[in-house]
C-alpha cells in the first residue's frame, strides 16, 4: 500500500510529465480512495502505478487526459456531493451505455434525458449504475410544491 500525497506528480506513459495530484476521491463512506484529480480530470487509481520518487506513473498520454471527465469541486443542481458531467447526443446511448457499464471505475453514475423537466429527468426518467445517491429533488424545475 502507497500512500498518495497532494502535490506529488503524475506521468505520463512516455514518461512526460501530466500534472499533479490536486485532490483525492473518496468512495460514499469515506473508507477508500477511487480516484485523483490532476489538472482538473477525474483519474481512476486503477490507471495508476508507483513510479518511485517520481511519483505516479499513469497509462495515459496529455491528450487522453483531456478528455476524461472534468470535476466538479461545487454542487451542482440537486446534487449533494462534487461531481461531473458527460453530455453526448443521444445516439449514442446505445453503444455508450454499455462501456459507461464496464469503465465506471467504481463510481455511481446517474443517467437521465434533457426532457425540459428537470424534476422528471431525475426521478421518473432516471438511471442510476452502482446505487444511488441522495438528491435535493426541491430545488428542481417541476418539483412539486409544498403547500401550507
Amino acid at each position: 500500500m502507497r500512500e498518495l500525497r497532494v502535490g506529488e506528480d503524475v506521468l505520463a506513459r512516455d514518461g512526460s510529465r501530466l500534472g499533479t495530484l490536486e485532490r483525492l476521491v473518496v468512495d460514499a463512506d469515506a473508507h477508500r480512495i477511487t480516484h485523483i484529480v490532476v489538472h482538473g480530470r477525474l483519474l481512476g487509481l486503477g490507471r495508476l502505478r508507483d513510479a518511485g520518487p517520481d511519483g505516479l506513473a499513469s497509462d495515459l498520454t496529455s491528450e487522453e487526459l483531456q478528455r476524461l471527465p472534468e470535476a466538479h469541486d461545487e454542487l451542482v443542481g440537486p446534487h449533494l456531493r462534487s461531481m461531473y458531467q458527460i453530455a453526448f447526443p443521444r445516439a449514442l446511448l446505445a453503444s455508450f451505455l454499455p462501456w459507461l457499464m464496464l469503465n465506471r471505475d467504481g463510481l455511481t453514475v446517474l443517467l437521465h434525458p434533457g426532457t425540459g423537466n428537470p424534476y422528471a429527468d431525475h426521478t421518473d426518467h432516471a438511471a442510476w449504475l452502482g446505487g444511488t445517491l441522495p438528491l435535493r429533488l426541491d430545488v428542481l424545475d417541476g418539483a412539486p410544491r409544498k403547500v401550507g
